[in-house]
């Protein structure tokens, strides 16, 4: 794991944090979404970790890799879909299921991860 990023898991877990599980995959299924055709859509995809806080809440954590947060409405409303199926399927409320991005952007070469960095974006 990259160190920075270990740091940054490190700051949740002193806040409470524990890691729950690692590469959740998510799913569900939307009926009829377009007025007047029989037409379901399936819809996947991969929570990176979960965390669950010591008052009930989870975090749910997307790793990202770049030095940019150029797409970060974008990677926002991914996890936004990824909170309200997880809090559908596990009957949370959607304000105890909460999202965040950490972004790891990798400078130099796979054997410098020295000169990595990590940055949590909430």
């Amino acid at each position: 794991m990259v160190e920075n990023a270990k740091g940054e898991l490190e700051k949740l877990k002193e806040e409470g944090y524990s890691i729950k599980c690692a590469e959740k995959e998510v799913s569900t299924k939307f009926n009829n979404v377009i007025h007047g055709f029989d037409w379901n859509i399936d819809v996947a995809g991969q929570i990176d970790a979960i965390l669950e806080h010591k008052d009930g809440s989870v975090l749910l954590l997307d790793y990202k890799t770049g030095e940019t947060k150029a797409y970060a409405k974008e990677y926002t409303e991914q996890l936004e879909l990824y909170r309200r199926i997880y809090a559908a399927e596990y009957k949370i409320p959607t304000e105890k299921v909460k999202i965040a991005i950490l972004y790891v952007g990798l400078r130099g070469t796979f054997d410098k991860l020295e000169n990595a960095k990590a940055e949590l974006y909430v």
